[in-house]
């Protein structure tokens, strides 16, 4: 079989021989339709009974229909070809990167593309698919955080949407922090050292976009209102109240007198 030829309309296929079975697979630059079957030995061409039929994929759902940039989705279908690296995507004018997960399903992430609409197109050797349902991609927001005010190292937690498990860097005033959302609508901060103190606006950032907090928070700076009790030998405890202190001590010095 090694001087043998087997052809899928006209163009030239490879195949092995497996106890004189002739197994092919059908190469990504096939179009669809359908195509005779033949065989070239010695000069002499031979065509098969029947014919065989390339099916376009198709893509059946989205899912979620809705999604933030950073978002897992899901794509899922019929007749995409077994090697995934015979096919693309493409979501606007962004290539995106698959993640293979069955014969007729496959996820991506979704690129920091603009808040709106989208077809998926579908490149899968000569030909383009376009999928029926778009997918909706809508903008990280910040609709609140809690409490309204606090010092340095107090925690806050941002109300709005996220992509949960990834990470966000926020602005608070003139300093940055960060963390990995909590959920698909927390994300949970410290207050960072150096941060200046008085009303301060907080924003996300996730790539290349920014939600701004619809309110201004406050950093309260320390202040002791009290402590007692008034007098003491040595190695009496001195409870000293006030506001803005941080929550670990190991960045805190008291000092009595000098």
């Amino acid at each position: 079989y090694y001087y043998q030829r087997l052809y899928l309309g006209n163009l030239e296929v490879s195949f092995s021989n497996n106890n004189n079975t002739y197994i092919v697979t059908v190469p990504s630059n096939v179009p669809t339709g359908t195509f005779k079957i033949s065989t070239l030995y010695d000069g002499v061409k031979t065509e098969l009974p029947g014919e065989f039929t390339i099916i376009p994929p198709e893509i059946t759902s989205i899912s979620p229909s809705t999604a933030l940039p950073g978002q897992q989705v899901t794509v899922t279908g019929n007749n995409f070809p077994i090697n995934y690296g015979y096919y693309s995507i493409r979501l606007g004018d962004r290539d995106i990167s698959l993640n293979y997960l069955s014969g007729n399903q496959f996820s991506f992430t979704v690129p920091p593309v603009a808040e709106g609409d989208y077809s998926l197109n579908l490149n899968y050797g000569p030909g383009t698919i376009t999928s029926s349902q778009k997918l909706k991609v809508k903008k990280h927001t910040v609709t609140g955080f809690s409490p309204a005010s606090g010092g340095v190292g107090s925690t806050l937690t941002i109300q709005g949407q996220f992509v949960p498990n990834q990470p966000y860097s926020v602005t608070i005033g003139n300093a940055q922090t960060s963390n990995y959302a909590a959920s698909s609508s927390t994300l949970i901060v410290g207050i960072p050292y150096g941060v200046e103190e008085g009303k301060v606006n907080i924003s996300v950032q996730y790539g290349d976009q920014t939600a701004t907090a619809p309110t201004t928070f406050e950093v309260l700076g320390p202040k002791i209102t009290s402590f007692a009790p008034t007098s003491g030998n040595p190695g009496t405890i001195v409870t000293i109240s006030g506001q803005g202190f941080g929550p670990n001590s190991w960045n805190s010095v008291v000092k009595f007198g000098t």
